[in-house]
């Protein structure tokens, strides 16, 4: 799992680490990440997160580091927190078999229950998911240069009405997302609409968008979120973004750049993928585009954006959730051939 740095390799480390634990003693990940941080200071946090799956005898995403009985150290409980792991009382660990080794196919068909197994195992290895992300996809050039630009216009802005008064936040964002692969040559591919066009439908639903600035996803007042859905509903379908009869991506990833904080931006390879295993829009694009928000919403509300530090790509907390999801599909449900696609 990655060049040696110390006398030992980390996975020795750790029982260094779990030599220190008292009987039945929990800890939480990011205390090892700390632990790691003060005596092993070369070895990076996302190495000491990836060790504490494979080291971990009941998490299924070990098998993805072909764990054997030396591996054989912990045990999560229910609450999220670890301990020692036990033979006599704990259950058999769980290791790599011929079967969970081979590709995933790139279409899946999934059931409730797989959806619920699948967004359990992302928030339980959150951290690790999101540090694949930024292993595994190097972004660079006017996909990242363009999208930093517009956040930070937003967070430079005194009041959210000036944005509406600079024709460079406007530019911005229309340069995003033609670099987010929203505008491409050729008859067949996706186009934006002309860029007049494009600020005009975003200054018609200024109201709708002022009227939404102030939130963050992780912390809409329960009594609000049916009117912020709808709020949000509206502008979906008061914005001309793309020159075409789908809009699902282009318009949820220009609403993400007017409102960082709250909304995701959506694609198909990985964020269809994820929640409903194809790439397929199969129905209204309305309908899609809330019940998205609500998912992660939900999975919002199991985080805390003070647990993360917002700099690179990870630009705000919907960003960020967007790029574990990425992470995620990247690491489990993608070939290595589609992996480096947006």
């Amino acid at each position: 799992m990655g060049k040696q740095i110390y006398d030992r390799p980390i996975r020795l480390l750790f029982r260094e680490f779990a030599s220190g634990l008292k009987e039945d003693q929990t800890f939480e990940a990011k205390e090892a990440v700390d632990w790691f941080r003060k005596k092993y200071p070369k070895i990076k946090e996302g190495s000491v997160r990836a060790h504490l799956i494979r080291l971990t005898t009941n998490n299924p995403t070990r098998v993805h580091y072909k764990p054997t009985e030396k591996d054989d150290l912990f045990f999560q409980l229910e609450s999220g927190r670890f301990r020692r792991y036990s033979p006599d009382k704990d259950p058999k660990p769980i290791y790599a078999t011929e079967k969970s080794l081979r590709p995933h196919k790139t279409r899946l068909s999934l059931n409730k229950q797989s959806l619920e197994e699948r967004v359990t195992d992302y928030l339980r290895n959150f951290s690790h998911y999101l540090w694949y992300f930024g292993e595994n996809i190097k972004f660079s050039g006017p996909s990242v240069y363009f999208h930093k630009k517009v956040i930070a216009k937003i967070r430079q802005a005194e009041r959210c009405e000036q944005l509406f008064e600079d024709d460079l936040f406007f530019e911005y964002i229309y340069a995003t997302l033609a670099a987010w692969g929203m505008h491409r040559m050729g008859e067949e591919t996706a186009k934006m609409v002309d860029f007049d066009e494009f600020k005009e439908s975003i200054c018609s639903n200024k109201e709708q968008i002022l009227g939404l600035s102030g939130l963050k996803l992780q912390a809409i007042p329960d009594e609000m979120v049916d009117a912020v859905k709808n709020k949000l509903a509206s502008l979906f379908n008061g914005l001309r973004i793309m020159d075409s009869e789908t809009k699902l991506i282009g318009t949820s990833k220009a609403i993400h750049h007017l409102l960082p904080d709250l909304v995701p931006p959506i694609d198909r390879q990985h964020t269809l993928r994820f929640f409903y295993g194809n790439t397929n829009i199969t129905r209204g694009e309305e309908e899609i585009f809330i019940e998205l928000f609500e998912k992660f919403r939900q999975i919002a509300t199991h985080l805390r954006s003070e647990d993360f530090k917002f700099e690179g790509f990870n630009t705000s907390l919907p960003k960020i959730i967007d790029n574990a999801i990425m992470g995620y599909v990247m690491m489990k449900l993608l070939k290595k051939s589609n992996r480096q696609q947006i």
